[in-house]
């Protein structure tokens, strides 16, 4: 009887190691988060390096009407205070925030849109640019 119970907690610990394992990952580098985050990656990363900043539409995870509450946690983080974000370097930060979707556009540095690119609140980062139509 005891080696079936030391086969079953053995099984059992097994079991709890595969499920809880994907959930140990190791971040993966900004620039890595950055690729996945925007299509268009590398040209945002030249064009802020280019110009010291770029304009950028930040498309964060919420839920409900946790929506508030999240961007202003991402704002804050990122910018300093959500209701008077530091002024850009060099810049005007330029932050527009959107009513309905949980996304918001801001003018950022390199370093921030790194900075963003890391942040697992983040979903997407898309260029704040007009396109023209086919």
């Amino acid at each position: 009887m005891n080696s079936l119970k030391a086969a079953c907690l053995a099984g059992a610990s097994a079991l709890c190691i595969a499920w809880l394992a994907p959930a140990v990952v190791e971040m993966p580098s900004a620039a890595a988060s950055g690729t996945a985050k925007a299509a268009n990656w590398g040209r945002l990363v030249s064009s802020a390096k280019a110009k010291g900043h770029v304009s950028v539409i930040v498309e964060f995870a919420v839920s409900g009407a946790a929506k508030e509450a999240v961007e202003n946690a991402i704002i804050a983080e990122h910018f300093g205070s959500s209701a008077n974000p530091r002024p850009g370097a060099g810049f005007t930060r330029a932050l527009q925030r959107f009513g309905v979707s949980p996304m918001f556009a801001v003018n950022v540095s390199p370093a921030e849109l790194e900075a963003l690119a890391a942040d697992p609140r983040v979903i997407r980062i898309h260029a704040n640019e007009l396109n023209r139509t086919m």
